[in-house]
């Protein structure tokens, strides 16, 4: 459940919308653990499991425009924690993916890959683990491919179905189990610094009046395509909201 706050054709395709930082987190508990050896053998039935990264709003390839959406994780960002004190990144010179599926009526969700056709997983620096991450929701959960249409928590309740596992050199042999509790996606850009400089300032009045002036529907704050008085306002809005 959310609580708001046939693979074919890349295309390439970015937003018309200023790009947001959009961050990613992952929650469960580990079930089993039958990793033989290396650090995460020491990994305990029952340990909390964290993993976050963070994307690019405006960094996605669509697959068959209209189903999927890969927006590429920027592998830096990408911790996966296990009971704060076991840390394990991404292998490196790793591109990996957080894809959006829309699939009304039948099924939404969401898929950790490094394929941007099908489920899979994604390689972690502890070698040969790989860690695998599919939820399945109602056809109704999701409004649109878009990330920031996304943002929310969305719960065990409400699922379809889930795999959240730890596995090595194929996706059938589990040597992990970990059962999900929540996931969290939320932008922690600022829209009001619009030129990204980290403060609010009458520079970002100007970037805006440049936009504006230029029909860049960047400025469309408001979202409805066009750009009007509204977005004029919305972007106050933003303004006097503040960053944290």
């Amino acid at each position: 459940m959310k609580t708001m706050a046939a693979f074919g054709l890349l295309v390439a395709a970015s937003s018309a919308t200023l790009a947001d930082t959009v961050s990613v987190t992952l929650q469960g508990s580990v079930a089993f653990n039958g990793i033989p050896e290396g650090p995460l053998t020491f990994v305990q039935e029952g340990d909390s499991t964290k993993v976050t990264f963070e994307l690019d709003s405006d960094n996605f390839f669509d697959v068959l425009p209209g189903d999927l959406r890969n927006y590429t994780i920027d592998s830096d960002s990408f911790f996966l924690n296990f009971a704060e004190s076991i840390g394990v990144d991404l292998a490196p010179d790793t591109e990996a993916y957080f894809t959006i599926v829309d699939g009304f009526p039948v099924s939404d969700g969401f898929i950790l890959s490094t394929s941007r056709t099908s489920p899979g997983g994604v390689p972690l620096s502890l070698p040969p683990n790989q860690l695998g991450f599919d939820l399945g929701y109602e056809g109704t959960t999701l409004d649109s491919l878009d990330i920031l249409d996304a943002l929310g928590t969305y719960e065990f309740a409400g699922l379809t179905r889930f795999n959240f596992t730890l596995w090595q050199r194929f996706p059938d042999n589990v040597v992990m189990e970990i059962d999900f509790s929540s996931m969290v996606i939320e932008s922690t850009s600022c829209i009001a610094d619009i030129d990204g400089d980290g403060e609010l300032t009458l520079f970002d009045f100007l970037a805006f009046q440049n936009l504006f002036d230029a029909g860049d529907l960047a400025a469309d704050f408001d979202g409805d395509g066009s750009l009007t008085l509204f977005d004029f306002l919305e972007f106050q809005n933003a303004f006097d909201a503040g960053c944290e």
